[in-house]
């Protein structure tokens, strides 16, 4: 008889798609069957709430079509499922888009909706099965080396091997001073905050990124009539994408970093990169069409959310070599990371996450141009500074930058809090009171480099992994499509080679 070996599967997005494909590659013994329980308690598995399938399709990638994916080292996926379902796909999509294009996210979400069957079913002719669990789960216990997942429907699943992978966390709402009813602690699905706020309600957003601007988009395009305010607590705002290409980095890349940190007999500095930095956008304009726009790290907090736009969008029809390094790095952003001295590590955190995060995650064109004749027609303003919300005779109260703005709607669109216990997870409340994780000091929990969660004693155990958004602290930068299904892989690997040492160890 087959023994049967059982991973708990703590999440149904991007991680999750990317796990299943790479674990299904890995050699089994000739004796062993996988199965592989998914709990998520989402309608759907694949997409994840940012790219609900039938969201708004104002939504749109940061990622050209033809470079997105949801299978690691499968960078033309996405556009070759889209190619070869777009008949069918016109009648909800009915723009046809090229591989340079930036599609809706919810047109991404049904790939990726297809692609966690279409995983599953490939998994399950290496001898790996996939069973959906449509329930949230709210605590494990260790059972020996094994685990007991629990779910909020008090379900019970004995597991032998669990491996956190639940994307993007929402905060704690302090239901003390704020009314519920009127805040969104997620920015998605954007239709269902378009479809709840009234239209000539004035509506405070808390953060400037991705989430923000397809908020500010959304209800723009479903006529909303009230004024809209974006909180931003660094005063950054993102940049806007040039015209560049994808590139490989001669001088920035991963034998490169590695050769160097060998050499240098010490742990790395800032300065360190940036020489390789400036080295390689030497090299790239030798070789290639560039703008020479001058550049600054870390460039000022912008005053004029309107001339920052207006300056971005004269750069983005050209290209921008450096943003095309820096997208060529996130392979190795957490080797370079985590072999930071530890004070280089604490000043990049805490004075240039935020530019460096607006420089980074920059944003398309055509959502840069909406944005900005909104600021310019008064509808939307720009605001710096830390947002605190209170609670007053029945209405919501922002402060912020020295004013006090009444708002009737909040939207908070800031990722996950950088503090598990800040969380809304009932699962992660548990796990840090029985010590079963450590939160990192940089955000998310603490794990070792093959992805094995280390409790609040700093032990690692066998079996018990995590990917994706909640490995922040460890890894920096969580949130890209390929570093997600990067790092998902790896843990993938980790996982595989645990299991198979548990075998031998039975054998």
């Amino acid at each position: 008889m087959r023994a049967r070996k059982y991973i708990g599967l703590v999440g149904g997005g991007a991680s999750a798609i990317s796990f299943i494909n790479e674990f299904a590659k890995m050699k089994r013994l000739p004796a062993e069957q996988i199965v592989i329980y998914v709990f998520d308690k989402s309608d759907y598995l694949g997409p994840g709430n940012a790219y609900g399938p039938r969201d708004v399709q104002s939504n749109i990638l940061n990622t050209k079509a033809g470079y997105i994916t949801a299978i690691n080292g499968k960078a033309g996926d996405f556009y070759e499922w889209y190619l070869d379902n777009q008949e069918d796909l016109l009648v909800e999509f009915p723009r046809l888009y090229g591989p340079d294009d930036y599609v809706p996210r919810a047109l991404f979400g049904k790939y990726m909706k297809y692609s966690f069957k279409d995983r599953s079913k490939q998994a399950l002719l290496n001898g790996v099965q996939v069973v959906n669990v449509h329930a949230e789960v709210v605590d494990l216990e260790p059972d020996g080396d094994a685990f007991r997942v629990k779910t909020q429907c008090d379900g019970s699943y004995f597991v032998d091997t669990v491996v956190l992978a639940c994307g993007t966390l929402k905060a704690d709402i302090d239901m003390d001073r704020v009314a519920n009813s009127a805040v969104f602690n997620d920015p998605y699905p954007v239709n269902k905050v378009v479809n709840a706020i009234q239209k000539d309600g004035r509506v405070g957003i808390i953060g400037s990124r991705l989430g923000a601007i397809d908020t500010v988009i959304g209800l723009a395009e479903a006529g909303h009539r009230g004024k809209i305010s974006i909180f931003s607590r660094s005063g950054y705002f993102p940049w806007v994408r040039g015209t560049q290409g994808r590139y490989q980095c001669q001088y920035l890349n991963p034998d490169e970093v590695q050769r160097l940190i060998d050499g240098l007999g010490r742990p790395l500095c800032l300065s360190d990169i940036g020489h390789l930095f400036i080295r390689e956008l030497e090299h790239y304009r030798e070789n290639n069409e560039d703008q020479l726009e001058p550049l600054s790290f870390p460039p000022a907090p912008i005053t004029c959310l309107a001339e920052h736009l207006s300056n971005e969008l004269s750069l983005s029809t050209g290209p921008r070599g450096w943003q095309a390094i820096i997208y060529n790095t996130n392979s190795m952003l957490s080797l370079i990371w985590n072999s930071l001295d530890e004070s280089e590590k604490d000043m990049f955190f805490n004075e240039l996450l935020s530019p460096a995060i607006s420089m980074r995650v920059s944003i398309p064109r055509e959502n840069a141009v909406k944005i900005l004749e909104l600021v310019n027609s008064g509808k939307v303003e720009f605001v710096a500074g830390e947002a605190v919300v209170t609670r007053h005779e029945g209405k919501h109260i922002i402060e912020c930058a020295g004013e006090s703005i009444d708002v009737d709607y909040i939207v908070k669109a800031v990722g996950s809090p950088r503090r598990l216990a800040q969380t809304d997870s009932t699962l992660f409340k548990n796990l840090l009171s029985k010590g079963i994780v450590d939160q990192h000091k940089y955000g998310g929990l603490n794990v070792t480099h093959d992805n094995r969660v280390l409790d609040d004693q700093g032990n690692a155990f066998s079996r018990l992994f995590a990917t994706g958004e909640v490995t922040s602290g460890v890894n920096l930068f969580t949130s890209a499509m390929d570093i997600i299904c990067a790092q998902a892989a790896k843990c993938a690997r980790s996982c595989s080679r645990a299991i198979d040492e548990s075998s031998m160890e039975v054998a």
